[in-house]
């Protein structure tokens, strides 16, 4: 049964650390847990397809390899799931007995061979709360269900070793999806709103709650596991859809009633268990390192980090850790095609600095990964292509234009689509037919933003950013769209006693166009980060003033949270709120920005801080003085020419340094 055995090197893997002095992982922020929903099920229309016929969707996405063993070992779908009821008043008087008949055999017959469905829903420590939640259902290989059942509840390893999950809504009134009328026509068909197609006041916010919640469970598989795509069945009432979730988004089958139609499920979980690793989602390219290879990544990553931390002992235990759990070192192979040949590229990773926390886009995971044929220290980009140019295009031609403040670059290129292009020991899966997964190597490896020591430090570092952001602007016409905390990092070389500020991240920068507008349109960046006028705004075309306060908002935000002030505890976390996290959802679209505006025009939230450095304050009063809008300008929220002219900013930042 090649179905059930899944490389460990692809299950429950390490999730980046909340931050340097925590060992806790990175989850999905629970204060951020109502826009996350929010924002999946509005972006729901952009990344979701769907109705597909079920047959249809089982012959090209579920390979038929049990045909031969189906009549032998495949318990009958007759009246397979009579017992579970057409309707509900609990989601749990659908689910119960729907576990109990997915999980029935007999001695030479099941359903699932090699599998078994749990109830994950009572293993939560908060019910209630939204961050918590787990799938009412999870699919586990049968090998690891004692794992999961005997981990603490409040973990996520649920999710970090699920092969699908079920969700389920009690009544199919609650469907966020509905399917055309079968009449339908082709033109009607196209026209037709799938996604939350739901006059009832009442009920729609109940739809688009679980269909936000639903998202995030595909997400939160892909980023605990290493998967090109993964499989969800949603019930509402006895009627059932099969969804399947990569980084381009999700396809929905066509609504069944299981009871109706029990064939279509019992196909669907006969076939799902019968599939190879790759088939089902696992990612082929990673391997469990070998002894050898651990202690080559432990040695280097050791080394390193001693490099930029200047740290000993349990403290440079503890760094380390930030990049490498014991026996969780695995090998992502990159096939690189050369002239005349193509060869394996073994890289060695364990512990990410960056977990990919939305299902769709890039899906990133960044790693201080180690050269497994040089035992160099580089930084290894492993993502999902997005439409455009690939990061490490542009990176290459920004390095030959000699950019100041930028990662250098090793190599980058995609993984091949078709098995015959390299290595015949990688598979490729359907999801390959769909979108390449492009990687990219930096010899630029540092620490986040987050990790200066002081005030001169913060505005050194961050005015290495803005050096980067204007020679980009002036040599390449380009601006970066992404400036945020996340997106600066801290590097000492060899050679050098000071760190300094590296500008990372450029695959959403973009050319200019005549106007100096961002020549692609829609909003991108971080949230807290985004400027005033994109977040009132949201279609206005980007420009570099925009990235500029981006700029300041990383170092109000990062003084904010890790410089001494006076703020109490209450306070700081009413001022980050305001400032940075506040949010509108009007339905088509999230607005924020009000909080950065009355403070741009009154300095209502930073001046009520006292900093223990009191230079920190006086940067930031004197780039708010540049910022803040005239008057007469509509909204306040235009750039008056203080701000336009970069030069004014740049001049008076390079001078504060005496």
């Amino acid at each position: 049964m090649e179905g059930i055995n899944a490389s460990e090197s692809c299950l429950n893997v390490p999730m980046a650390l909340v931050d340097g002095a925590s060992e806790e992982e990175i989850g999905f922020e629970p204060k951020e847990s109502r826009y996350r929903n929010a924002k999946n099920a509005q972006d729901a229309e952009q990344f979701i397809l769907g109705p597909m016929p079920p047959q249809e969707f089982l012959d090209a996405f579920l390979v038929d390899n049990g045909a031969s063993d189906r009549t032998k070992h495949r318990l009958s779908h007759k009246y397979a799931f009579s017992a579970v009821p057409p309707r509900a008043v609990q989601a749990s008087e659908i689910y119960e007995p729907l576990i109990a008949e997915l999980n029935k055999t007999t001695k030479h017959r099941s359903r699932c061979p090699g599998f078994t469905f749990a109830n994950t829903s009572l293993r939560v420590e908060h019910p209630k709360r939204l961050y918590s939640m787990k799938p009412h259902v999870c699919c586990y290989a049968s090998k690891h269900l004692e794992t999961v059942r005997s981990a603490d509840i409040a973990s996520r390893i649920d999710l970090g070793y699920a092969e699908l999950f079920i969700e389920v809504k009690p009544t199919p009134e609650q469907d966020f999806f509905t399917d055309p009328p079968p009449t339908a026509d082709a033109e009607a068909r196209k026209s037709h709103q799938f996604i939350l197609n739901i006059d009832d006041v009442d009920l729609r916010p109940v739809a688009e709650q679980a269909l936000g919640q639903h998202i995030f469970y595909a997400t939160e598989i892909c980023a605990r596991q290493h998967r090109s795509f993964c499989f969800s069945i949603s019930l509402s009432g006895s009627c059932a859809r099969i969804i399947r979730w990569d980084r381009a988004g999700g396809i929905a089958t066509e609504s069944f009633d299981i009871r109706k139609q029990p064939g279509l499920l019992c196909e669907f979980l006969w076939r799902f268990a019968q599939l190879s690793d790759a088939d089902r989602g696992f990612d082929s390219t990673v391997d469990l390192a070998s002894e050898t290879e651990e202690k080559m990544f432990l040695a280097a990553i050791t080394q390193h980090v001693k490099l930029q931390l200047d740290v000993e002992g349990d403290e440079l235990k503890k760094a380390v850790g930030e990049h490498y759990k014991p026996g969780f070192a695995t090998v992502i192979r990159i096939p690189i095609k050369g002239a005349d040949d193509c060869r394996i590229h073994r890289f060695i990773v364990s512990r990410p600095m960056i977990s990919p926390l939305w299902l769709t886009g890039r899906g990133t995971r960044g790693y201080w990964a180690v050269d497994s044929a040089n035992s160099q220290v580089v930084f290894l980009k492993d993502t999902w292509r997005s439409p455009g140019e690939q990061e490490g295009t542009i990176l290459r031609g920004l390095n030959g234009r000699n950019i100041r403040h930028i990662p250098t670059l090793i190599c980058h290129g995609d993984v091949p689509q078709y098995l015959t292009e390299c290595d015949d020991e990688i598979q490729y899966t359907k999801t390959s037919d769909y979108r390449r997964a492009p990687w990219m190597s930096e010899g630029t490896v540092g620490y986040g933003l987050k990790r200066f020591k002081g005030t001169e430090e913060l505005l050194h570092a961050t005015y290495d950013a803005f050096q980067a952001m204007i020679d980009a602007f002036v040599i390449d016409h380009r601006i970066h769209r992404d400036i945020s905390a996340a997106n600066i990092i801290l590097v000492k070389e060899p050679e050098s006693h000071i760190r300094k500020g590296y500008l990372i991240d450029w695959e959403v920068s973009c050319k200019l166009n005549s106007q100096n507008e961002a020549s692609k349109p829609g909003r991108k960046g971080t949230w807290p980060f985004m400027s005033c006028r994109i977040l009132i705004k949201s279609h206005a075309p980007q420009t570099l003033q925009d990235d500029m306060e981006s700029l300041f908002y990383v170092v109000l935000h990062t003084s904010l949270r890790w410089l001494p002030h006076d703020l109490s505890t209450q306070a700081l976390g009413n001022t980050l709120e305001r400032l940075f996290y506040e949010l509108e959802d009007l339905g088509d679209e999230l607005l924020g920005g009000n909080g950065k505006y009355v403070n741009m025009t009154t300095g209502r939230y930073t001046n009520r801080v006292t900093f223990g450095n009191e230079l920190i304050k006086k940067w930031i009063d004197m780039m708010m003085s540049y910022r803040n809008p005239p008057d007469d300008c509509m909204h306040g929220i235009e750039f008056p020419d203080s701000w336009r002219d970069y030069k004014n900013v740049g001049d008076f930042w390079r001078s504060f340094f005496g």
